[in-house]
């Protein structure tokens, strides 16, 4: 079975997916988990519990519970990106910038001008740092995803974890070493257009780069 442009699109289609609707989730409860002090140590110990739970160890979950089904799929990427996204953005504006608060509090800004050029880029960098880091970790998820319904029909069967598997399964050495190059590949692109988006967008548009900002303080 040879590796067609269908089974990249397929591949690509849900890891977009998942780190969309992952990285969604992980802002939500990253700024939720924040503000909501009282309840923040039970968060972060429900945070520790879910995310050590491997992605390959909830594949026999998803069969039982949705059986063979993108939902599933899209799922679990979206699992294993929803975690780095929500630690970055919960770091982010945690951190504390000594000296940039000494010159907010010096001007006496309202609580508008703080939020808008203090919290803000702070939390606009640990999305951007947070999507960065689950780009990968997305690419990952896919190989796992993907051997949920190996055999499916329709517009959704194949995928390169699909030819992994079965190169896996055909001791067939090319194809597996073929499927890996391209994960390798596919992660390599996706994560140099994301920081080219990141610095062509914020540099043009928004006059910083907040991803820049907020790891240079």
């Amino acid at each position: 079975m040879e590796m067609t442009a269908t089974d990249i699109g397929l591949s690509s289609l849900r890891w977009f997916l998942g780190l969309l609707i992952g990285s969604s989730v992980g802002i939500i409860f990253g700024l939720v988990s924040y503000y909501l002090k009282s309840a923040n140590k039970v968060v972060n110990i429900l945070f520790n519990f879910f995310r050590a739970i491997p992605i390959i160890g909830l594949m026999p979950v998803i069969q039982m519970s949705l059986g063979v089904s993108e939902i599933g799929k899209i799922g679990l990427i979206a699992w294993g990106v929803m975690f780095p996204v929500w630690l970055s953005v919960q770091s982010a504006i945690t951190k504390r910038l000594p000296e940039l608060e000494l010159v907010l509090k010096a001007n006496n800004l309202s609580k508008r001008d703080v939020l808008l050029v203090y919290i803000i880029p702070k939390v606009t960098g640990g999305i951007m740092l947070g999507i960065q880091v689950s780009i990968g970790i997305g690419w990952l998820c896919v190989v796992a995803a993907e051997l949920i319904g190996t055999f499916s029909q329709g517009f959704w069967a194949g995928g390169l974890g699909y030819k992994l598997y079965i190169a896996h399964q055909n001791n067939n050495w090319y194809m597996v070493l073929t499927s890996l190059g391209l994960f390798g590949l596919l992660g390599t692109i996706s994560a140099a257009l994301w920081k080219k988006f990141v610095s062509l967008f914020f540099s043009a548009k928004r006059g910083f780069n907040p991803l820049l900002w907020l790891e240079q303080g």
